[in-house]
């Protein structure tokens, strides 16, 4: 049925009926006609079969279904400690949910050092949404600019009216602060908020 197949389409692709028929420069009244039985003229479904990117007559077929994940990249080690290099890919996979994927880009990084213990140790594997910005009290990849090298750590932070403290769940690491002034001179940016743990048991 093409109406179901259409719609299974309009799905996997994250959009709806009507957002796919505007887009692909159909008539608005098209959705409640295919949705009433009605089958699509040809040119209709030669502009559908262009977007969905198949064939005319795959349309009448069940669409395969969207995936469940997606992998993204392992983008090496991220200090639980002081800064190390920023990141690079290492040719290494974690999944994630597909519906993420559809909502922002994410990225893995592997724990290194102890200054997140006991919440995060060594070897841990955190999933990051890449973003620039990160609430007071978010758990965060913070790069850090110093002397033109770029390097990531991992710390809760906490923001004050004098500038950002970096912080470890671990009580034997002192905080890191950067004052406004500070952050003028040594960038400070944030890579992107950590969203999962996934803790390893073979330690």
């Amino acid at each position: 049925m093409f109406w179901k197949s259409f719609c299974d389409r309009c799905r996997a692709c994250g959009k709806s009926p009507s957002e796919v028929v505007r887009e692909t420069g159909l008539a608005a009244g098209s959705v409640t006609k295919w949705k009433r039985g009605t089958l699509p003229s040809r040119r209709s479904l030669e502009a559908l079969a262009s977007y969905f990117g198949v064939e005319p007559q795959s349309l009448f077929a069940e669409a395969p279904p969207a995936p469940a994940t997606v992998s993204i990249p392992l983008c090496g080690d991220v200090a639980a400690g002081q800064p190390i290099e920023a990141l690079t890919e290492l040719g290494e996979f974690e999944e994630i949910p597909a519906a993420w994927a559809e909502k922002g880009d994410y990225v893995a990084l592997r724990i290194h050092g102890d200054s997140m213990e006991p919440r995060m140790m060594e070897g841990d594997v955190i999933i990051v949404r890449v973003q620039p910005t990160a609430e007071d009290g978010d758990v965060a990849v913070v790069l850090i600019d110093e002397g033109g090298e770029s390097r990531a750590t991992c710390k809760k932070v906490k923001r004050t009216p004098d500038g950002i403290l970096l912080l470890s769940f671990n009580p034997s690491y002192e905080p890191m602060f950067y004052s406004s002034a500070q952050m003028a001179q040594t960038p400070l940016r944030i890579f992107g908020r950590v969203v999962e743990l996934r803790a390893k048991f073979d330690r």
